[in-house]
């Protein structure tokens, strides 16, 4: 099955990849580039019930090592991600691993995140990376959900490195 992701956009900031549904979500992993921003934008609403998740932009990916931190733009266009929850088998479980660049205008909704052992959060286990020349920015979103964490937990993110910039957000996430 081809996906929007396959069809429209090419990662940049005047064509990002376009994510329609669970599987273009999935495929972000595989279009990240190291020492460069990616940039995606939702068109729906998607639901991750059901589906497992490794930790986008994080060092283990499956059972392959990925090097280089790689930077992202996620444009929520106003729509939500509902019901995510990362895979148990990985050592932090968040969406992303690390968030070098920016999430805006994005809501996520019922997320789970559980036990891992170096960082549990909704949206990243580490948000900003030293090494990334701009300001991690999070702005105009909402994040609802349950986190229980091993060490590092927290709502938004488990870590923070290097500049980062959080406005107009709204969390409502028990954390355990």
């Amino acid at each position: 099955t081809i996906t929007l992701l396959e069809t429209q956009g090419n990662g940049t900031a005047e064509a990002p990849y376009i994510l329609a549904k669970k599987e273009d979500v999935q495929a972000m992993q595989d279009r990240l580039v190291s020492a460069q921003t990616t940039y995606f934008k939702l068109a729906a609403d998607i639901d991750m019930e059901g589906t497992g998740w490794w930790p986008l932009n994080h060092t283990t990916f499956g059972n392959a090592e990925e090097t280089g931190t790689k930077y992202v733009s996620l444009d929520g266009n106003s729509h939500l991600i509902q019901n995510f929850s990362p895979s148990a088998v990985a050592d932090v479980n968040a969406f992303f691993g690390t968030l070098a660049g920016e999430v805006k205008n994005v809501g996520f909704w019922n997320a789970r995140s559980y036990e891992a052992a170096n960082g549990n959060a909704v949206l990243a286990a580490t948000l900003g990376n030293p090494l990334y020349e701009g300001t991690t920015l999070v702005q105009n979103s909402y994040f609802t959900g349950n986190v229980d964490g091993n060490a590092f937990a927290g709502g938004l993110a488990a870590n923070v490195e290097g500049s980062v910039s959080v406005s107009d957000i709204y969390a409502n996430v028990n954390v355990t």
